[in-house]
């Protein structure tokens, strides 16, 4: 299957190879249409269903007409950001899908923590496999909510001058001659304390994250696990810990389709070797034995992890 996916892999977008694939799962007719298609009718793949050992399969190709005429236009993505409550209202699972730091989007926030504190819920589950990124402004914002601890979301940054940036409304004349140079940022141990936002959950709190798990999302996830704010379940983010961001948008001279080029470097809330390689690893990593028990269910992940609340709650 490499080989069919080796060159469209390789226009996409991401950090880990993990990631690149999860995206063109989810674009599928949009990367088909702008490379050439495969050439052959059929192609094998190897599928393991649960715990099962895998096997080959032999499946037709489908031309993109057909495609669409099956799939239709759906982006793939999940519904915007909805929560639930089980276990008798004592666990509220919260599907978050971007970092939305507009008014409807702190609105959404508040609501969450208000009705988790009218139902007297014990556990939080923050589901950030479907998030790829937005505002670090809305994480800030979370963290109001469910922390009291000192934290930063980067450790520092590297941010290069360029004349078509803002840096050069702040920086002046200056602008021009440092254009091309890097500014190097760093905390020196600085942490932020969140701030009291009058519904703050003193529960425990859980993150579910895996391979879309990426940008303002996968750093998210490394301030849960640098300071110990949640348990991590789940698969390695696609985000690195070591990232890139603020790309601002220019226009192909053409056709007129924007592109992004990030002009900072952001580090780690606590960097450690391997941080530009590696996203940030779950506390909890999901295998086929872990997940057999509850591979019946529309999410297994999230089965697992209620039936873990649930038994925790027992003891």
């Amino acid at each position: 299957m490499n080989k069919f996916l080796e060159p469209i892999l390789t226009n996409i977008s991401g950090k880990r190879e993990v990631h690149r694939i999860s995206r063109f799962l989810r674009r599928q007719q949009t990367y088909w249409a702008l490379l050439q298609p495969v050439p052959q009718d059929r192609m094998r793949i190897f599928v393991r269903w649960g715990v099962e050992e895998p096997q080959t399969m032999t499946v037709d190709l489908i031309d993109l007409p057909r495609y669409r005429e099956a799939f239709g236009q759906e982006s793939g993505y999940p519904d915007p950001s909805r929560y639930w409550f089980y276990h008798g209202n004592r666990t509220c699972y919260w599907r978050y899908n971007s970092f939305n730091y507009s008014e409807p989007g702190r609105k959404h926030i508040d609501a969450v923590f208000v009705d988790i504190r009218e139902k007297n819920a014990e556990n939080l589950v923050i589901d950030l496999r479907f998030n790829g990124g937005g505002n670090s402004m809305a994480a800030d914002y979370i963290l109001n909510y469910i922390t009291s601890t000192p934290y930063c979301i980067y450790s520092g940054s590297d941010v290069k001058i360029s004349r078509q940036l803002p840096h050069k409304e702040q920086l002046g004349i200056l602008s021009f001659f440092m254009r091309g140079r890097v500014i190097k940022y760093r905390n020196k141990g600085k942490l932020k304390k969140p701030a009291d936002m009058g519904y703050r959950f003193p529960g425990r709190v859980y993150a579910l994250i895996g391979p879309a798990t990426f940008s303002s999302a996968s750093d998210f996830a490394a301030v849960l696990e640098d300071f110990d704010i949640a348990t991590l379940v789940g698969e390695e983010t696609g985000g690195l810990r070591e990232c890139f961001g603020d790309a601002p948008r220019f226009p192909m001279p053409n056709s007129g389709i924007q592109f992004g080029v990030s002009h900072k470097r952001w580090y780690a809330p606590v960097p450690t070797p391997g941080d530009d390689k590696r996203g940030t690893v779950p506390d909890i990593a999901i295998n086929d034995e872990l997940l057999a028990e509850y591979m019946g269910a529309d999410d297994p992940v999230l089965a697992f992890t209620l039936g873990m609340i649930a038994e925790h709650d027992r003891r």
